[in-house]
């Protein structure tokens, strides 16, 4: 048997493996210039006009995060979203297992977001986040925490959607991490509704996800990111399921407490965790 003809045949299927990564790279690398290239002249309006501004930018994100999603094979199944109000904004709050999660909620709504200045601090990313209207807040240090409650308060106040990632952290997906306390309190001083939504991965390369292959979506602890970013690249597909689920009045919530007790009760009993 000639064996020279097989590896002959894997040499040519990993050199398309690499060919086809490459060029999914390069498009992707090109819608990001494209969104960039679209949403900067927007960007000076911020002091005139920064909510309007900002839900502008949140409309083009929306669109070139549908398309990153094309670009990426991620399948989204959508539910349960005739429970949003097109004239109503909300605070969401979900749970967070990787950076995909933006992508992805981005691509299902236009979305403001909430981070944390590690992310602001990162290259490039940091300033792709900025450009979004992302509200950055400072989880090392609380001194300035008056002044973040209050943008994210003006934001909710003038009909801006925000996403809020209650567990303040990605996790591993084996639970969802307790809530935290501080961002709904400019949701509750506003009467803005909370809309909880949940995220589900479901398969990877066709495959359930599970413990084995989780960390390959799974963005968390001090993984780094760019050899993370760089595997998902080489990734075929992904499905996931995204649902809104109950919203949450805030005008009958008597304590913070109460209604991050209620968001994560809710969330927590949507999620299917990855513990097998």
């Amino acid at each position: 048997m000639r064996t020279d003809i097989f590896y002959d045949y894997d040499k040519k299927v990993k050199f398309l493996g690499y060919f086809f990564i490459i060029f999914k790279s390069i498009i992707i690398f090109i819608n990001v210039l494209a969104y960039v290239f679209t949403s900067v002249p927007f960007y000076p309006f911020y002091k005139v006009y920064p909510h309007k501004t900002k839900r502008i930018l949140n409309k083009i994100l929306h669109f070139y995060c549908k398309f990153l999603c094309f670009l990426l094979n991620i399948k989204i199944t959508v539910k349960n979203q005739e429970v949003i109000d097109s004239h109503q904004n909300y605070l969401f709050v979900g749970n967070h297992l990787s950076y995909l999660d933006i992508f992805i909620a981005s691509a299902v709504y236009p979305l403001s977001f909430i981070t944390s200045f590690e992310m602001k601090e990162t290259p490039f990313i940091g300033w792709l986040c900025e450009i979004a209207g992302t509200v950055f807040v400072e989880r090392r240090n609380k001194s300035n925490r008056e002044k973040e409650l209050w943008d994210i308060e003006n934001a909710l106040k003038h009909g801006v959607d925000i996403v809020l990632y209650a567990e303040a952290t990605s996790t591993n997906g084996e639970k969802v991490l307790p809530f935290r306390r501080p961002m709904f309190e400019p949701a509750i001083k506003n009467n803005v509704p909370v809309m909880t939504m949940v995220l589900n991965y479901k398969k990877l390369n066709g495959h359930d996800i599970n413990l084995n292959n989780r960390d390959q979506l799974f963005w968390y602890g001090d993984m780094p990111l760019l050899p993370h970013l760089l595997n998902v690249l080489t990734l075929q597909s992904i499905e996931v399921e995204f649902e809104f689920l109950q919203c949450v009045e805030t005008h009958d919530i008597e304590t913070t407490n109460h209604i991050v007790e209620i968001t994560h009760d809710i969330v927590a009993k949507h999620y299917q965790p990855i513990i097998s």
